[in-house]
């Protein structure tokens, strides 16, 4: 068949999916989730961060019912300019020099907590897969500016 999204294929093949993700759009946080199977999608606005995700993940693999294999789709801000935006307070263990680069490891820090919070929630409940996207690559010289494009981006 053509497929047009990896959602499409997934749903042919008789799977539960659901996505979850949290952009940033014109200035404002958005969380976003989704349930093909139940029909449900939910989008809040405010200031959050990637782990405030972790509640509505718990509460999508506790619906109860679900008969097929269940796949879930995660897509986070994680460790994306600017970096003292995306962990809270008490994620902010690396001091050492106040700058951009300890700010990114925190950002790292608490994407790698956010992350396993998902996965050790998916094998408690006996999910299928947890696939996790970043949002990109970043060069902490350059953050992600594609005019000044740099191989650090892309690794």
């Amino acid at each position: 068949g053509n497929y047009n999204l990896m959602l499409d294929l997934i749903s042919f093949e008789k799977v539960q999916n659901s996505y979850i993700c949290h952009i940033i759009s014109c200035g404002q946080h958005h969380l976003y989730w989704s349930n093909r199977n139940i029909k449900s999608k939910n989008t809040v606005k405010g200031n959050y961060y990637d782990g405030d995700l972790v509640k509505v993940f718990n509460s999508l693999v506790n619906i109860k019912g679900a008969q097929n294999k269940q796949v879930y789709f995660v897509y986070l801000m994680g460790s994306h300019w600017n970096y003292e935006d995306r962990y809270p307070k008490e994620f902010e263990v690396f001091k050492i020099q106040n700058s951009n680069v300890d700010k990114y490891l925190n950002t790292v820090y608490y994407n790698n907590w956010v992350v396993g919070k998902l996965i050790g929630i998916g094998k408690k409940n006996g999910i299928d897969l947890v696939c996790y996207f970043s949002d990109h690559g970043e060069d902490l010289k350059t953050q992600h500016n594609q005019e000044n494009y740099t191989r650090e981006m892309s690794r």
